[in-house]
């Protein structure tokens, strides 16, 4: 079975990844489509996934005990950041799971930034409380597609060409896929974690801002130890949110 697998079109390069781990592909097995026609994000959102992004899934094998798995989606969202540094894009990590480009006029939900890409992680193969294997997602917006981004992202997606990162998809997989294949699984070690937990840290771009999520809106004030966030409220109440949508409040 290929370690790579190149697809022009496909509803949703995860249904296929899901699939190849029934058919016993190896961790690291790649899957990466020229367009997805149902690209999906968190909370089953729909994600534009038209020519000139990146629009992969890997297969992730492992026995991840699943209160850890989350540790997955920081340290590819970490390994991401460490890959675009290496192609001159200067991107930050919007929690949980997107990446993101400074932007100099704030707007509603991202603050001052625009959305550059985003993550999933999905559990596949349980055996009671550990994941045996998963399928990552992964799309980054490598260059806006023809015509532009739809009218409803318009003011909020943006791509590495429009940040003035001038490279190709493939320029982006290459810098990419090695750390993922190679370090992706070093997020259940407790030091590799704190390593990418200090840089999820200091490259935050949620960290500081006033934020709503789940009801709760206050300072997003730190990354606890297992990378949950922590919201100090209006009344001085710290909250910790380990999984949720968070709202920039401009």
């Amino acid at each position: 079975m290929p370690d790579l697998v190149r697809l022009d079109e496909v509803d949703s390069t995860q249904r296929v990844a899901r699939a190849l781990i029934a058919e016993g592909a190896a961790h690291g097995t790649l899957v990466v489509a020229r367009r997805q026609r149902a690209g999906r994000g968190r909370l089953q959102r729909a994600w534009h996934s038209d020519e000139g992004g990146l629009w992969l899934s890997m297969v992730v094998k492992g026995a991840v005990p699943a209160p850890n798995a989350p540790r997955l989606t920081l340290g590819a969202a970490v390994l991401a950041l460490e890959a675009l540094d290496a192609l001159g894009a200067r991107a930050a990590l919007k929690w949980p799971n997107d990446l993101v480009l400074a932007h100099p006029t704030p707007v509603a939900r991202l603050g001052p930034w625009r959305k550059l890409g985003g993550l999933l992680l999905e559990g596949v193969v349980l055996d009671g409380a550990v994941v045996r294997a998963a399928v990552l997602g992964m799309g980054i917006n490598v260059r806006a597609p023809q015509g532009g981004f739809p009218a409803d992202l318009t003011d909020l997606a943006t791509s590495l060409e429009q940040g003035g990162v001038d490279v190709s998809v493939d320029q982006v997989l290459a810098a990419l896929a090695p750390l993922l294949r190679m370090r992706l699984l070093d997020a259940l070690d407790e030091h590799a974690f704190g390593a990418m937990l200090a840089t999820a840290r200091a490259r935050s771009a949620t960290l500081g801002m006033r934020v709503e999520v789940d009801g709760v809106t206050g300072r997003a004030e730190s990354l606890a130890d297992d990378g949950a966030l922590c919201i100090r409220d209006e009344g001085g109440a710290l909250h910790t949110v380990r999984a949720g949508d968070v709202q920039c409040m401009v």
